[in-house]
């Protein structure tokens, strides 16, 4: 977690835009409960896309899915490279 932190707070301090930014990361039982409760303070979240092989191909992970549907927010999906 502090790695993604860290390298999102590089990404802002990089940026040209003239934002203030706040990073929040947060532990719970329920993460996507626990992500929709705390961004209905703010106009953006980053969430880590995780992507499971199927037989159909590539989907998000359900945890995710739910957040994208129930967030009123702008939304931000960061997922590891193709190898």
């Amino acid at each position: 977690m502090e790695k993604f932190v860290s390298q999102l707070s590089d990404i802002a301090s990089k940026s040209q835009l003239q934002v203030n930014t706040s990073i929040q990361t947060i532990k719970g039982d329920d993460v996507a409960r626990a992500v929709i409760r705390q961004a209905q303070a703010f106009d953006l979240v980053v969430l880590r896309s995780v992507r499971y092989r199927t037989a159909g191909g590539l989907s998000v992970s359900q945890v995710t899915t739910q957040m994208i549907q129930e967030l009123k927010c702008s939304i931000v999906l960061v997922g590891e490279p193709n190898s």
